[in-house]
């Protein structure tokens, strides 16, 4: 999984040299500027109000999809996913601190480091919203309440 930032979704030529085949718009309320001719575009739902943000539950469970999608595919057609939104610090981190979360049960602190630490050196990394780290709170005290591993098949 990349993070990225809208500008980094302009060239679809690009995106597909480096790999990605999937580009996952963070923010549902801006209209992707991918075409989708050759990559899927994915826009992650809004959780309802009033809790409002985004359903990291979904985002995780699209994830997922996604990694068991890429790792049946040849290595030498790499199917990586760019989680993008307009600045690529805020929302389209958290969608990654919450895969990470899931995927890995890690603590929020944990998985905050994890992301972070996969920043390139030199990189501005993640400045996190407070309203989007209070919907990683919120999520960490579900996943405590709501495992992956306890949830029911479609859920």
């Amino acid at each position: 999984m990349l993070v990225g930032a809208f500008e980094h979704t302009s060239s679809e030529r690009a995106l597909l040299a480096a790999g990605v085949r999937t580009v996952i718009n963070a923010v549902p309320s801006c209209t992707p500027c991918c075409s989708g001719k050759y990559l899927s575009v994915v826009t992650l739902n809004a959780r309802e109000p009033p809790e409002r943000g985004l359903d990291f539950r979904h985002a995780c469970e699209r994830l997922q999809a996604l990694h068991a999608r890429s790792a049946r595919a040849y290595e030498s057609y790499p199917m990586r996913v760019l989680v993008y939104c307009m600045s690529g610090r805020s929302k389209a981190p958290s969608v990654a601190v919450a895969y990470v979360m899931f995927k890995m049960r890690m603590s929020l602190t944990a998985a905050k480091a994890f992301v972070e630490g996969r920043y390139p050196g030199g990189h501005r990394g993640m400045r996190l919203k407070r309203e989007d780290e209070e919907a990683l709170e919120a999520f960490e005290r579900e996943l405590a309440e709501n495992p992956p591993d306890a949830m029911p098949e479609g859920q």
